[in-house]
């Protein structure tokens, strides 16, 4: 699947979403991965500000924006790429959350010409890979 325009605009102007954005590999260098996080220094964007008063207003108390709270790996469906899910990492951002989005086998750019599902040797522990090496970039052990 081909990169859809907003998802290069959010590419090239992640600071106009609120959010950075890494590109990292992940699992001993064999899986692409995007790394999302707030962005403080530019400041929060309008959906994030909406999402963040939206909750506030269901009673939800939320750290000021910029502090993070934990990580997500966020993991993109069949023909994805990770790039399909930098809106749903720009939300999470906004309530403090990093992201790290892999391109799973054989799917955006990773190299693997095929998947098993992750009924594979190599892919079974992807998600707690992913997760482990998004611990040491975001420096939360």
């Amino acid at each position: 699947m081909p990169l859809q325009e907003y998802q290069k605009d959010s590419l090239q102007n992640p600071a106009l979403h609120g959010i950075t954005i890494t590109d990292y590999n992940c699992d001993n260098g064999r899986i692409p991965c995007l790394m999302v996080d707030p962005d403080s220094h530019s400041g929060i964007d309008a959906r994030g500000a909406m999402l963040r008063a939206e909750l506030e207003s269901f009673g939800f108390h939320l750290n000021p924006f910029g502090s993070t709270q934990g990580i997500l790996v966020l993991l993109h469906g069949r023909h994805g790429r990770r790039e399909n899910l930098l809106a749903v990492a720009e939300r999470f951002a906004a309530v403090g959350f990093n992201c790290v989005i892999p391109d799973l086998p054989a799917h955006g750019d990773n190299p693997a010409d095929t998947s098993r599902f992750s009924l594979g040797k190599s892919e079974e522990n992807i998600a707690a890979n992913v997760l482990d090496d998004a611990r040491r970039f975001f420096h939360d052990y």
